[in-house]
């Protein structure tokens, strides 16, 4: 894109600002990005990131109590932030008048955290709670040991919440140093998308953070994941009565030129999926859902490929249909991949899913929110051009491109397969988890 509508800036201590002005309403999104997330943990801190994203919630000497979500919500602003594999992020949306608010929340949220001792403790306590609250969700616990088998070396193997033998044994000594080699201005990009004069904000910007040193550039994670040499299965079983199948396969990364090719792939086999986080609608006339669903082998059926700094997974995920097997679904999946794999899509499935992906990047990009959510992951996760020539690279995607993408994805090698297996009740035998792996592969 030549004309680009964002600028990019650069404060003295090394801050990036991307700011994009749109004046259609009298509102503002503001975002924090971090180059840190799960990736960049090492064993024994898985989660630390996670944690730190809590604590940054937490009072400071500048905001006590509640003060800033009461800030933010007297003024019907909203707030939030997550943790992912590849960043972290912080966001405020508010009437572009009380923006203020939000640049000195942030800039103390990244120059005066305190980690008060007590309240650290009590956030393991919360984390936790959390974690058990996931694990009784049958396709999350699934996803866990999933993701776990497709990983040999790369810290992707493991949740963004952490093991819960990580989060007991974490140390406020632990959450500081990360702290302070990861939260740094020339480790962060604020991105603001709304009603606001450039110049007006850049000034301002300068006087609250540029206070805040820069730091050591971090150390960028080492691990290469191998390239898989056999087919790896889980079988997981537990309390419910619903069955679910995964199935994953290691998938290029953002910048690798198969990458568009396999996110027009996925959105033909399932919903059309979005660069930033999540898909569309559900796909009625997507393949996965007319061999499963339509034929009554699932009740469910998607795909997901997630835009990443390493290789990560391209996911397929199915609820078992009741009365049929896991064996039945599995068997339909994989000859919906070998079908893809040996014969190119028409020229009309190619012009439907190009429009598809096109209108959910103009419907993403349309909101002021989710503009700032993407050009966040476009400055911390992947490079920005990948978003100026999104729509040009789709157009670009040949069917045979295409058929070449699931060719190279879906060999027997390359994937895990996943089955939870409902044992029924509300309570499942202790020490019902297994976890196999075979050189030869299970078909």
């Amino acid at each position: 894109m030549a004309n680009p509508p964002y600028r990019v800036s650069v404060l003295t201590n090394g801050l990036t600002v991307i700011t994009e002005e749109r004046h259609h309403a009298p509102v503002t999104s503001f975002w924090m990005g971090y180059r840190v997330g799960s990736r960049n943990e090492l064993p024994g801190q898985t989660g630390v990131s996670h944690w730190i994203e809590h604590m940054l919630f937490k009072p400071s000497e500048r905001f006590p109590g509640t003060e800033r979500d009461r800030l933010i919500a007297r003024e019907g602003g909203t707030t939030n932030a997550f943790t992912w594999i590849d960043c972290t992020a912080y966001y405020t949306t508010i009437p572009s008048s009380k923006l203020d608010i939000v640049l000195q929340i942030e800039a103390d949220r990244l120059s005066r955290p305190l980690f008060a001792p007590d309240v650290f403790e009590t956030e393991r306590s919360v984390i936790l709670a959390e974690r058990d609250a996931y694990e009784n969700q049958p396709e999350w616990r699934l996803a866990e040991q999933v993701t776990a088998t497709a990983f040999h070396a790369h810290p992707y193997g493991h949740e963004v919440i952490g093991l819960p033998e990580d989060i007991r044994n974490l140390s406020r000594e632990d959450l500081l140093a990360y702290f302070r080699t990861y939260y740094i201005p020339n480790n962060a990009v604020c991105v603001v998308v709304g009603d606001f004069e450039t110049r007006l904000l850049l000034g301002r910007l300068e006087e609250l953070f540029s206070e805040i040193p820069p730091g050591a550039t971090p150390p960028a994670p080492r691990a290469v994941e191998p390239a898989p040499v056999a087919e790896r299965r889980v079988l997981l079983e537990g309390p419910g009565a619903t069955g679910y199948l995964e199935m994953a396969f290691l998938a290029p990364k953002a910048t690798d030129p198969r990458f568009v090719p396999s996110l027009v792939l996925g959105s033909i086999l399932g919903s059309p999926i979005s660069i930033g986080f999540g898909s569309g609608a559900e796909s009625r006339s997507s393949r996965l859902y007319r061999a499963l669903v339509e034929r009554e082998l699932a009740i469910d059926v998607d795909c997901n490929l997630e835009a990443s700094i390493d290789p990560f997974l391209f996911d397929i995920t199915a609820v078992v249909r009741d009365g049929r097997t896991h064996g039945e679904v599995e068997e339909a999946i994989l000859r919906e991949l070998e079908a893809i794999a040996a014969s190119p899509p028409d020229a009309a499935e190619m012009a439907k899913v190009r429009k598809q992906l096109r209108a959910l990047f103009a419907f993403t990009n349309e909101r002021i929110t989710h503009r700032a959510m993407v050009l966040t992951l476009g400055f911390t996760v992947f490079p920005v051009q990948f978003l100026d020539e999104f729509e040009q690279r789709v157009n670009d995607v040949t069917a045979e491109d295409v058929r070449a993408a699931a060719e190279s994805l879906f060999t027997r090698r390359n994937r895990v397969v996943g089955w939870y297996q409902p044992l029924g009740g509300e309570d499942g035998p202790e020490d019902a988890d297994e976890e196999t792996e075979t050189e030869e592969g299970i078909q």
